[in-house]
């Protein structure tokens, strides 16, 4: 029950974010020529009475469209996704293909000790790309996932997608990328680690180039 009310509010604050982030509009503007009223929006930002449904968030989609704004009910629903953008003619997301890695994305995390992202660059090509959704599974310990493509938190909070190396003193270790022309590959080396999750989990958007294809 815990666990629901806090998807409820997360689903609320991320309403509020749009609103007022990125829209920057009180709940009355935001409502104009929409069939929802200034305080039905405050019980979906506050997380009243069951929160925004799924149904609602496809409408919201909609309203959202006509305000400029692209974002999908995958991202609303359950944080899955890229953060809402203001539309632009050179960006394409499939809503039907976002949706679909959602509910796989949220079956996968049913399981125990999973971690997510969205690769935010392309340092590990040509595996992974900019944009692509990738889980993984906890070890234990770091030392687990060496020689092994991992999602790691160092011990200062940052995270990475990088091949895990032993470093050259015991506990320290070595991050390695395989795209050197990326500009944020730069390698990580003596560092220690807090996480560190194999990538078991790997999908991968349309809009790559033809031949990349995901190998799971």
């Amino acid at each position: 029950m815990e666990k629901n009310k806090s998807e409820i509010i997360d689903r609320g604050n991320r309403v509020k974010f749009i609103r007022k982030n990125i829209l920057k509009l009180s709940r009355s503007d935001f409502c104009k020529n929409f069939a929802l009223s200034a305080q039905s929006l405050k019980t979906w930002e506050l997380g009243w009475g069951g929160g925004l449904n799924e149904d609602r968030a496809k409408d919201l989609v909609s309203h959202l469209k006509k305000l400029a704004i692209q974002t999908t009910v995958a991202w609303l629903m359950h944080g899955i996704g890229n953060l809402p953008k203001p539309l632009n003619k050179q960006v394409y997301i499939s809503e039907e293909e976002e949706e679909h890695i959602a509910k796989e994305l949220l079956v996968f995390r049913e399981l125990s000790n999973t971690v997510d992202i969205i690769m935010g660059d392309d340092s590990m090509a040509p595996l992974l790309f900019s944009g692509d959704y990738i889980g993984g599974v906890l070890v234990s310990e770091p030392k687990l996932a060496i020689d092994q493509m991992s999602i790691i938190t160092d011990t200062s909070g940052h995270t990475f997608v990088r091949i895990l190396r032993p470093g050259d003193k015991e506990n320290f270790y070595h991050l390695e990328s395989f795209n050197n022309e990326e500009p944020s590959s730069s390698e990580a080396r003596n560092i220690t680690i807090k996480t560190a999750a194999p990538v078991l989990w790997i999908r991968r958007r349309k809009r790559h180039k033809p031949g990349h294809l995901d190998p799971w």
